[in-house]
């Protein structure tokens, strides 16, 4: 999903995908009480995937990543993953 999205336009199993996504992070945190065990995760976890990288390839579609501006704000997105 890209950011335009609203939640009260989304349906149920695209509202239940993010509200698993929103929570990874804090119940890893949670889990291992903030502390992340490098030989366990090697920091593939916190990698971003689109963030500052406009104009290369997705690593999941091959499609360009693009930069545009949402609420003001710079905003990284893959066209082929997000819709």
């Amino acid at each position: 999903m890209t950011g335009n999205h609203k939640a009260k336009d989304l349906n149920a199993p695209q509202l239940d995908a993010l509200a698993h996504a929103l929570l990874d992070i804090p119940r890893l945190s949670y889990a291992t009480r903030g502390q992340v065990d490098e030989n366990k995760y090697h920091g593939a976890l916190f990698r971003f995937k689109v963030f500052h990288r406009d104009g290369e390839p997705c690593e999941r579609c091959g499609g360009i990543i693009e930069k545009t501006t949402l609420s003001s704000r710079p905003f990284y997105w893959c066209p082929g993953c997000q819709h």
